[in-house]
């Protein structure tokens, strides 16, 4: 059975976003990008329908205040911080694996979107961005009369 990152029928994006994805479905979770980078990465969905592009990113611990969304071309890019709260200097601390720091996910689009009619929306914790893609031309069958 393939791992989502391994699918031959995907479609490739960045080479960073394919490289965090198979990270992502090898470990799961959010990774790190290096032990010092200071970096996580949001785990997040993108699904294409027929009129639209909706790309649903978990950000637990942030607010829309601490989120920037941005689009340029065919791309979409997600980023910001979570800082970490006062560190308690407790002598019985034993575990820590919750991710802080800069973020910055990019997503490429399979479709030119309306950015005019771009919306978004942070509940709980879920960023959900909906990408209304631009009208395509529609194909018009001509036909030919012969003489």
């Amino acid at each position: 059975m393939y791992s989502d990152a391994l699918k031959p029928y995907r479609k490739p994006g960045s080479i960073r976003n394919e490289i965090d994805n198979l990270l992502h479905g090898l470990f799961g979770g959010p990774i790190h990008t290096g032990p010092l980078a200071g970096e996580w990465l949001p785990p997040a969905d993108l699904i294409e329908t027929i009129d639209k592009i909706v790309i649903t990113a978990e950000l637990p611990g942030l607010n829309a205040n601490d989120i920037e969304l941005n689009i340029n071309g065919n791309l979409l890019t997600i980023k910001g911080e979570k800082k970490r709260l006062k560190e308690e200097k407790e002598e019985n601390h034993y575990f820590g694996d919750r991710f802080y720091g800069s973020f910055r996910r990019t997503f490429q689009l399979s479709a030119d979107v309306n950015e005019d009619k771009a919306a978004a929306i942070f509940n709980k914790g879920v960023l959900k961005i909906s990408l209304p893609k631009v009208a395509t031309a529609k194909s018009k069958k001509i036909k030919i009369n012969i003489h």
